[in-house]
């Protein structure tokens, strides 16, 4: 597996980043272990988790059972911690009362509660998942600033942030951010390279690309069921016009590849300039291998080619992430947002 710098930080990470979304929902502890294992034993060095904060559940956390599961595995296996680049993505409910100093304070806790299930003294990323209450942005960003300044965070990664506030977040003084998150594949390519991509150039950002396979509709169709690669609580008919007009020729590509066509998806994305790490994840060491074998694959201009030329998105919302199609589905207005976060988070 390949290993690139972070955007213009010191970190040195893989170009998979492993998820851990499925730990104790689909794989237990042994099973999350064996996945750990063979993603370290293939070169990967990058990790994501979430955390629990009070008021603004990811849910794809799981009650803290992935960061609990990674932090028995680092002991269990006596990983020492700076061969690893572990983050945590969060969303901190801002308090009724308390300014900024109750604001920082959850923050701090937040952070203090995943450092303290995984055994570790400080994340080497916080991934601060966009949501209303980080307005104004110039007090979250000096609350964020903050923890950089105690130690127990290293870099902050801003994720799914709308572009004005992302560059809001970019132009504050003081600011902790290295970073971008975005959903990134075939079929959402606008959100990332129309707005993102000039600003993570013009400010030394890091990338890590989010939902490579589209939450399944990259990988067949129809798009597979719980289980597989897609855990959708809905659907997004945008995303599965353009990858129903791409099918042809992302399986004909995978067939001359003698891949899969979700190996190709991935491939497609790890090949794309200032992509430093792509987010996975796998319910079992098999998939997983499935989609490592990804970084062994080198598309050529021509192939990169037609399946852009395939996936062209179209009508309203083209190439825009579902995240800004879906809005409601992010934060829970389904009732449903665990499996809904799961896959917008992962795959």
């Amino acid at each position: 597996m390949r290993t690139s710098q972070f955007g213009e930080t010191s970190l040195t990470v893989s170009e998979l980043c492993l998820g851990t979304s499925t730990f104790a929902r689909y794989a237990n502890q042994q099973e999350s272990f064996a996945i750990l294992d063979a993603f370290r034993a293939a070169g990967g060095n990058l990790i994501q988790t979430s955390g629990q904060c009070p008021g603004a559940s990811l849910g794809d956390g799981l009650l803290g059972w992935p960061e609990e599961f990674l932090g028995r595995w680092m002991r269990a296996r006596s990983v020492p911690r700076s061969e690893l680049i572990i983050g945590t993505r969060i969303a901190v409910a801002k308090p009724v009362v308390g300014g900024v100093k109750a604001y920082q304070q959850a923050m701090l806790d937040c952070v203090h509660d995943s450092l303290r299930r995984m055994g570790l003294a400080h994340l080497d990323l916080l991934l601060v998942e966009w949501t209303s209450d980080l307005l104004p942005l110039e007090e979250s960003m000096a609350c964020l600033d903050a923890l950089v300044r105690r130690g127990v965070v290293r870099h902050v990664v801003a994720a799914h942030f709308p572009v004005e506030h992302l560059a809001q977040a970019c132009g504050a003084r003081p600011t902790a951010l290295d970073g971008v998150q975005l959903d990134y594949s075939l079929v959402y390519r606008a959100r990332y390279e129309m707005d993102a991509a000039p600003l993570c150039r013009e400010h030394g950002l890091g990338f890590i690309a989010r939902s490579p396979l589209a939450g399944g509709y990259l990988v067949s169709t129809p798009p597979p069921r719980i289980g597989s690669f897609r855990c959708r609580t809905y659907d997004d008919p945008a995303a599965a016009q353009a990858a129903g007009r791409g099918w042809s020729t992302l399986s004909a590509v995978a067939t001359a590849h003698c891949g899969s066509p979700a190996q190709i998806a991935l491939a497609w994305v790890l090949g794309q300039p200032r992509v430093d790490a792509v987010l996975i994840s796998a319910r079992d060491v098999l998939q997983l291998r499935e989609l490592i074998g990804a970084t062994g694959l080198t598309l050529s201009s021509e192939d990169r080619h037609r399946l852009e030329a395939a996936t062209e998105p179209s009508g309203d919302g083209a190439g825009r992430s579902r995240d800004e199609i879906s809005e409601r589905v992010r934060f829970g207005e389904t009732g449903r947002l665990g499996h809904g976060a799961l896959v917008k988070g992962q795959v």
